[in-house]
């Protein structure tokens, strides 16, 4: 469907909306694990978006190639397009964009070692996010504080984060992408690893139950 869609827009000459579409097929290409691909598509969409002069569209797409070279292993290259992303999206007064990408960039210091940035980009994000009401950013930051509470050595509490940011998720009908799906599911497995498999249970258990505010109160504390 979207190859289609790129083929008319092409036609019609669109370029902002060949943009979008190659935006959407780069995304499919990162869920297939065909990063090459998603890279060469974000790369045309990028350009295209410098051309037209849309700084805004720009930080998305931009914010979206940083996750392929993320799943690549780059992460300092990953790093330096969030934080242009971010920063972009704090100028233009985007605040959706602005709490994805802090909390992406908390993800890609959280991979670096760098956990005191890591805490410090999702406690930011967790802020913006709760204040427009954007709750899958704000699941998404709670995923990255259970990152670090668990390269720190504590995998109870971060279990406990894990399954509430799961029950936000499917509370608010919000899912993830097939790629960050694997990442946290890996990260969550790695954990369960080092727990007591009755403790980790329990602690999941009491995270599922949390509210939302409760939830969110915890990451407070944590960070």
């Amino acid at each position: 469907m979207f190859e289609e869609s790129l083929a008319i827009r092409r036609r019609l000459g669109d370029e902002a909306g060949a943009s979008v579409v190659l935006g959407n097929l780069g995304l499919a290409a990162r869920d297939a694990g065909e990063l090459d691909e998603a890279l060469r598509m974000l790369d045309e969409s990028i350009a295209t978006r410098e051309r037209l002069g849309d700084r805004q569209r720009l930080a998305v797409v931009r914010h979206n190639h940083a996750l392929v070279l993320f799943d690549a292993g780059e992460l300092e290259a990953a790093r330096e397009e969030l934080a242009w992303s971010a920063e972009t999206a704090r100028v233009l007064g985007d605040r959706l964009e602005l709490a994805n990408a802090l909390s992406d960039l908390g993800h890609v210091n959280a991979a670096s070692g760098d956990l005191d940035s890591a805490l410090a980009g999702q406690a930011e994000a967790l802020t913006v996010a709760s204040r427009i009401g954007a709750r899958s950013i704000v699941a998404q930051s709670i995923d990255g504080v259970a990152e670090v509470l668990a390269l720190r050595s504590d995998p109870l509490a971060a279990a406990r984060l894990w399954a509430a940011a799961e029950t936000i998720r499917r509370t608010s009908r919000s899912a993830l992408l097939a790629a960050d799906r694997r990442r946290i599911d890996t990260a969550i497995a790695t954990a369960r690893a080092s727990a007591a498999e009755d403790a980790w249970w329990s602690a999941w258990a009491e995270g599922e139950g949390l509210a939302y505010e409760t939830a969110r109160e915890r990451v407070s504390a944590a960070v």
